[in-house]
């Protein structure tokens, strides 16, 4: 279990050192998919590996000339990656329309593309509740099938797709089936370890993918582990960035254990299946337009995310909330309000922690996460 773990942190930790090794080892096309929505299975079903484009540690020093310094960390960063040309041996990006400043991102991946380098811009219904939505959402999508097959020379038939389908929903299923284990028992896998596990899955091949998860999975079953008096908690935010190892563990290591959350590298990536009858690309429609888990990016009539953070606090018996939100992320600051309100109605606390791709001061942050823990403590005694 420790070899797979750490097979998958170094993968998380080094997507694209081992993403140019697996395609010099594999010949095969890689897409860059910019956060969030993409269907990576008509990716898959085209021959091609699709990777959701993420941050790394290294320093911004381009970036700023045409991404202004406050929009978030990970369009910095992806920004300064394609000026540099750093994703040269990618073949092509797609980008969904997340929010404004991945809309502008996009532009720079097509000032920028390469000749012969597939670019595509997948704009997405935001109001998907809306009678309009989804006969304009399979306009896009039919889009898109068609612009990869004539680019790529490929032709994406509906058995294909529907056996994509089931590759990811099977590597979902078992995603899923490491939270159930976390959830029984936190202290099998910590939160930082457990996001790994999801990031790799993002840039991994789904198929290799799920057999390390198969082998995780016998592992922790086996395994006997107490989480002690760890208070419970739920973890919410985080859309297109994926918070660090660090703040994860400065979490835990306070005396916290994360039983729930609604990540993207998470409960927002793993609880999205496709149905496999019928046809595939309704079932990619009817995906986006029902999701699980309510988005910031998108409204949806009657649905809100303080609800669904209600339910997933009682579900997990949890006793608070700890808000990540991303320094700039417009769309977050824009529902965090409503959220919070909704859980202090609810009587469940909550505390944001403000994230940036320049991590702030580590010891301030484990002083006010502490504090918040001292304050659910004397709540429940």
């Amino acid at each position: 279990m420790e070899q797979v773990l750490s097979k998958l942190r170094g993968i998380a930790d080094q997507p694209y050192e081992y993403l140019r090794q697996w395609k010099q080892e594999n010949g095969r096309k890689i897409i860059g998919c910019m956060p969030m929505y993409v269907p990576e299975e008509l990716i898959h079903a085209a021959g091609m590996l699709p990777v959701v484009l993420q941050k790394t540690d290294e320093e911004i020093e381009q970036g700023p000339s045409n991404v202004q310094s406050y929009f978030c960390g990970i369009v910095r960063c992806i920004g300064e990656m394609i000026q540099e040309h750093k994703l040269d041996w990618m073949d092509g990006i797609v980008s969904p329309d997340t929010c404004l400043a991945i809309r502008g991102l996009s532009n720079i991946a097509r000032m920028h593309k390469r000749e012969g380098e597939y670019h595509f811009d997948l704009v997405l219904p935001l109001s998907i509740k809306n009678k309009a939505a989804e006969p304009y959402l399979r306009a896009q999508l039919a889009k898109f099938k068609a612009t990869l097959e004539d680019h790529f020379g490929v032709k994406i038939e509906n058995e294909a797709l529907r056996r994509s389908i089931g590759v990811f929903n099977e590597n979902r299923a078992l995603l899923r089936q490491i939270y159930a284990l976390r959830r029984d028992n936190p202290a099998l896998i910590s939160a930082a370890d457990l996001s790994s596990v999801v990031l790799a899955s993002m840039v991994m091949p789904k198929e290799e993918h799920s057999v390390l998860a198969r082998e995780l999975i016998g592992g922790l079953q086996k395994k006997q582990a107490s989480a002690g008096d760890a208070v419970k908690i739920v973890l919410s935010g985080s859309l297109c960035e994926f918070p660090t190892r660090e703040i994860l563990d400065l979490i835990e290591e306070a005396g916290c254990t994360v039983v729930g959350d609604d990540l993207y590298t998470g409960g927002r990536y793993i609880n999205a299946d496709l149905a496999t009858d019928g046809d595939p690309m309704a079932a990619i429609v009817h995906r986006h337009l029902n999701m699980v888990i309510p988005c910031p990016t998108r409204f949806d009539q009657g649905r809100d995310l303080g609800s669904y953070l209600i339910d997933l606090v009682k579900a997990n018996r949890a006793e608070g909330v700890i808000f990540l939100i991303v320094k700039f992320c417009q769309p977050h600051d824009m529902h965090h309000p409503f959220a919070s309100d909704k859980l202090d109605d609810a009587g469940i606390p909550s505390m944001v922690i403000e994230t940036e791709y320049e991590m702030p001061s580590v010891g301030q942050v484990k002083t006010r996460v502490q504090a918040f823990l001292e304050m659910l403590r004397r709540n429940t005694q």
